[in-house]
């Protein structure tokens, strides 16, 4: 494919399901744009475009200064030194995908960054933001990975994002090469049990005016409403009764430390603890008829008096007629 393929737009939805501590589900339609990052280097990304611009003001518009060094510096040579640093080549293309910004704004809370090798996936790159201005990057180094599998790795989570979740937390990331459709998951874990899975599926959209103001009407001011949500969510979690997590000091570095071979795709990892099933429980009304007859005898036994074995086996005195009583009583008398 050429270079100017690579750049499309993704239509679909944002969903996040927590576990832990209380339930919670969240499902906002959103869309995503995929960038070549040499497009951008070069400053021709939608160069022929009306309704975006690159690095100025316009209805859509992507500005270099808020991804990588974040000092307006090319994307391409920050990536590659990440990478270096990490023992890997550089790679033969690398695909951005991100929120635009819409009339001057956007919020991206992660920032994704598919380091190609040929057709296959080779590293994989992270920016992820809070909402409190910090950010960090994480790079995955991936093993080999046909264009049709699914790329699998974990890390350990090393900043703070959600006030609701603490740092003793793990990533797990699934993902593949973008085609028609792009689909990103991330589970979180805590001590191996599930606690949220965050997901993005899209299908692919061409990158040009009439697409692009379709999604201005159909996700109008998509980027504001993504942080308003983000503080909508919290709030519906803090009536809920989920309590905040205490927050970490401000990281210092926002460079990674690398996921090495052993933690990528097709290694042994620890088996997530499956989700306990939700037991239904009900009132008890009454005891069961069975458990009655048994207490029943159980109190009866116990408040029946003891008998001898002559009071057993000796048959009872049947009752004499009242005619007879009084003739029985004088003969007793005169036997004794």
């Amino acid at each position: 494919m050429t270079t100017s393929e690579q750049n499309h737009l993704y239509f679909g939805q944002v969903r996040h399901a927590r576990y832990q501590p209380k339930p919670h589900r969240l499902n906002y339609k959103v869309f995503s744009a995929l960038f070549d990052v040499d497009d951008i280097d070069a400053g021709t990304l939608g160069q022929k475009l009306r309704w975006f611009s690159l690095n100025r003001f316009n209805l859509f518009s992507f500005h270099v200064k808020d991804h990588g060094a974040k000092d307006d510096s090319p994307l391409r040579p920050f990536i590659d030194q990440l990478l270096a640093e990490k023992t890997l080549a550089a790679p033969d293309k690398i695909l951005m995908l991100c929120y635009p910004r819409i009339l001057g704004y956007a919020f991206n809370p992660i920032t994704v960054y598919y380091c190609l090798y040929g057709e296959r996936i080779g590293a994989m790159v992270y920016e992820v933001r809070n909402t409190f201005g910090e950010d960090h990057i994480y790079v995955a180094c991936l093993k080999e990975n046909t264009k049709e599998t699914a790329v699998l790795h974990s890390r350990d989570k090393v900043f703070h994002v959600s006030p609701f979740i603490g740092m003793a937390a793990q990533y797990h990331f699934s993902t593949a090469l973008p085609d028609q459709q792009l689909r990103l998951v991330i589970r979180e874990t805590e001590q191996q049990a599930p606690l949220l899975v965050a997901s993005f599926v899209g299908q692919r959209r061409s990158f040009d005016d009439a697409t692009l103001l379709r999604a201005f009407f159909q996700y109008p001011l998509m980027t504001v409403k993504v942080m308003l949500a983000i503080h909508y969510e919290a709030v519906k979690l803090i009536f809920k009764g989920v309590g905040l997590a205490k927050r970490p000091k401000r990281p210092q570095n926002r460079m990674p430390t690398a996921l090495g071979p052993h933690q990528s795709s097709g290694e042994p990892r620890q088996p997530i603890k499956p989700r306990p099933p939700r037991q239904k429980t009900r009132r008890v009304t009454e005891a069961p008829r069975s458990l009655l007859r048994t207490r029943a005898h159980q109190s009866f036994a116990s408040e029946r008096p003891r008998q001898t074995i002559k009071q057993l086996i000796t048959p009872p005195a049947r009752p004499l007629p009242n005619g007879l009583r009084g003739s029985a009583l004088v003969s007793r008398r005169t036997a004794g």
